[in-house]
C-alpha cells in the first residue's frame, strides 16, 4: 500500500510567531520506536486492508486487548508494557531524512523551555496530540487557525504540541497508513484523536465499516498503550447524495455511533460525542455539503476542548 501523503498545510502554527520560530514536537530520539506499535501497524498494511482488516492480520497483531466488561465510561484503562521481542518494520522512503530533519527544529525550542522552567525543576516533556481525520479536521483545523487560541488550542507548547493532519473525503482504510506516516516524523502520542467514517457510510449495511473501526481501534490500543484514544463520533449528513435517502443515512449514522460507544466503553477507548451538532441547524454546515461552518466548527472545537480539559492537558 503506497503511504498517505501529507498535505502542504500540516504545519503547527501559533499565531503571532514567525514561521521559521514555529514550535515543533519533542525530539523522537528521545522516545524509541515501540515495537509494539511497529508490528501493530505492520500487520495492516500486510493484510492489504480492503476495507476490512482480516483475521490474518488480527493474528499477526497479536490480537486485541482483553474486554472491560464493566466499561469505562470513556476512560482508558491504566497502560501495560508491551510485549517483547518484536521486530520494527522498515521506515518509509526518506522517513530518516524527513525525521532528522525534524529533530534538529525541535532542539532549540525544548532546550528554551527548560531553560525557562529554571535547572533546578525538572519539567516533564510536552505531551503530543494528534488530530486526524477528514473534511471535518481540516474544517476545524482552519478554524481554529483564525481564533485566538490557534491551532495550539490555548495549550502552551511546554505542556503539550498539537499536530492536525486532515484529508479531504477521507475513508476509514487511510487511517492506519497515516498513522504510520506520522509515527516516523512525531514523537509517541499521549493522545490521538480520530475523526473518519462519514464518508464511508452506506444507507443500509455498515457491517464492514464497524468491523473495521472496532479491529483497528483494538489495534491502536495495543500499540498505544500509554496514549488515550479518542474516536469522535459521526456526525449527521446534511447533504446527502442523489441516490441516498435523507432518512436511512440519519439511521445508519445513529446506528454506527449506538454500536461504536457500546465498543469503546468496553475497551477503553474515549467515545468524544457531539449533541450540539444536529442536521436541523443548517448554520452549521455549508450549503449543499457536508462540511462545517464557522459556527459548527466552533462547536466541534469546543467538544475537542472538553476533551483536553478532561485529560488534564488543556487548562
Amino acid at each position: 500500500m503506497e503511504p498517505v501523503k501529507r498535505s502542504s498545510d500540516d504545519s503547527l502554527v501559533v499565531p503571532g510567531t514567525p514561521e521559521n520560530k514555529l514550535p515543533r514536537g519533542p525530539n523522537p530520539k528521545d522516545s524509541p520506536p515501540n515495537p509494539s506499535l511497529m508490528k501493530a501497524l505492520e500487520a495492516v498494511l500486510i493484510a492489504g486492508r480492503r476495507g476490512l482488516l482480516g483475521p490474518e492480520a488480527m493474528a499477526a497483531a497479536g490480537g486485541t486487548p482483553e474486554l472491560n466488561p464493566g466499561g469505562s465510561n470513556g476512560v482508558a484503562p491504566p497502560a501495560v508494557d508491551p510485549p517483547g521481542g518484536l521486530n520494527p518494520i522498515p521506515r518509509l522512503a526518506g522517513g530518516g531524512k524527513k525525521k532528522k530533519a525534524v529533530n534538529e527544529m525541535r532542539t532549540s525550542v525544548i532546550t528554551a523551555v527548560q531553560q525557562v522552567m529554571g535547572a533546578g525543576r525538572q519539567q516533564p516533556p510536552p505531551k503530543e496530540i494528534w488530530i486526524c481525520g477528514n473534511s471535518v479536521i481540516l474544517a476545524s483545523k482552519k478554524r481554529a487557525k483564525s481564533l485566538p487560541h490557534g491551532l495550539q488550542l490555548g495549550i502552551s507548547v511546554s505542556r503539550a504540541y498539537v499536530y492536525w493532519h486532515g484529508i479531504q473525503a477521507m475513508k476509514w482504510e487511510q487511517l492506519m497508513p497515516l498513522l504510520h506516516e506520522i509515527y516516523h516524523l512525531r514523537s509517541s502520542p499521549s493522545l490521538i484523536i480520530i475523526h473518519i467514517g462519514e464518508d464511508d457510510l452506506l444507507p443500509n449495511d455498515n457491517l464492514s465499516l464497524i468491523i473495521s473501526m472496532k479491529n483497528d481501534l483494538g489495534i491502536l490500543k495495543r500499540a498505544f498503550p500509554n496514549a488515550t484514544i479518542v474516536w469522535s463520533s459521526l456526525l449527521p449528513r446534511r447533504a446527502c447524495k442523489m441516490d441516498q435517502n435523507p432518512e436511512q443515512m440519519a439511521k445508519a449514522q445513529k446506528h454506527v455511533n449506538k454500536k461504536m460507544v457500546d465498543f469503546c466503553n468496553e475497551i477503553g477507548v474515549h467515545f468524544l460525542s457531539h449533541n450540539l451538532i444536529t442536521s436541523d441547524k443548517a448554520n452549521l454546515f455549508l450549503p449543499d455539503v457536508n462540511d462545517l461552518s464557522d459556527a459548527g466548527a466552533d462547536l466541534f472545537l469546543a467538544d475537542l476542548k472538553k476533551v483536553l480539559r478532561f485529560y488534564q492537558v488543556l487548562g
